[in-house]
């Protein structure tokens, strides 16, 4: 939920700021089952159905909302369940590596043991812990119980491997695949593209939502015309395949326009300019030579004497 600050400029209605808002201070109420939820403001007066709100004021954008859902169902929904599992494993994991990666300490009292004498083998156990010198009473032993695991153990990381996984498949259009060489350059191909197909909806979502309110409502206050917003979302032009391209199209004998280089490649690009042959006919400078240095020069005069 987004608040819009309104301000004049040059004459024209426009926002001065767009703040966004805790969506826990908003709730939709449907006062009317013959039109849509509404948004409200939760305030200290009314934490049930909130208060209205004023028009051409917020902004919220939604994904796939119904009349029995306004809320939408967003990728934080999704992914709940694949954060709850994977942060269950990681805490179980600790603790499997804390009790087999360490021996357990046991302590033995004799049956008669009072309270106290109990005590102070459990404080001899927690200080064994932390330091390497303790003191138990006479009568009392202490121990440690190694533990009985072998081989390795991955259940819990294949767990988390497969939670992200899962998170990947949310976020990303599709999960990471392993592999190396061909397979794992046209999984990436495949996965670059899935996630422009993903941009693309998600850029049609947002220009929906500006559409609907932002934009619609700027034209209303200005009288200007109706008109919309998009975005343009593309995959990056491999420069290097396109070169090679055009030079392949050019020894076939045609010839990529000016125009046409600079749209590609740059407005800064201008075709060579063509050097002008030498005349063949031409007579050469005369040069002098070169072993003569200043001695063909003619001689200063000299100042008479007499």
């Amino acid at each position: 939920v987004c608040e819009i600050v309104w301000t004049v400029r040059d004459g024209w209605i426009v926002p001065d700021r767009i703040i966004k808002r805790r969506s826990e201070r908003f709730v939709f109420v449907q006062p009317d089952a013959h039109l849509p939820p509404e948004l409200r403001l939760l305030t200290a007066g009314n934490l049930v159905t909130g208060e209205p709100l004023p028009d051409r004021k917020f902004i919220v954008h939604r994904v796939n909302a119904e009349d029995d859902n306004p809320y939408g169902n967003g990728l934080g929904a999704q992914s709940y369940w694949p954060v709850f599992f994977k942060r269950m494993g990681i805490v179980a994991w600790n603790k499997l590596i804390d009790r087999f990666g360490t021996p357990t300490r046991v302590g033995k009292y004799p049956a008669n043991a009072s309270p106290k004498e109990k005590s102070t083998l459990l404080a001899a156990l927690q200080a064994f812990a932390q330091d390497g010198s303790i003191v138990i009473p006479e009568g009392t032993s202490l121990e440690l119980l190694e533990s009985k695991l072998t081989g390795g153990v991955s259940t819990h990381a294949e767990l988390c491997r497969y939670m992200d996984a899962w998170l990947d498949a949310v976020w990303l259009g599709k999960e990471t695949a392993d592999g190396s060489g061909g397979a794992q350059a046209a999984a990436a191909k495949e996965r670059s593209d899935v996630r422009l197909a993903i941009t693309k909806g998600d850029a049609d979502l947002l220009s929906g939502t500006l559409n609907a309110t932002l934009i619609k409502w700027m034209c209303e206050l200005n009288g200007w015309q109706p008109c919309l917003v998009y975005r343009q979302i593309k995959e990056e032009i491999d420069l290097k395949a396109e070169s090679e391209t055009d030079k392949n199209i050019s020894d076939m004998g045609f010839e990529l326009s000016e125009e046409g280089a600079r749209a590609k490649y740059g407005e800064y690009w201008s075709r060579k300019k063509a050097s002008t042959p030498a005349d063949p006919t031409a007579t050469p400078p005369q040069q002098g030579d070169p072993a003569s240095f200043s001695e063909n020069q003619p001689a200063a005069p000299t100042a008479d004497l007499d």
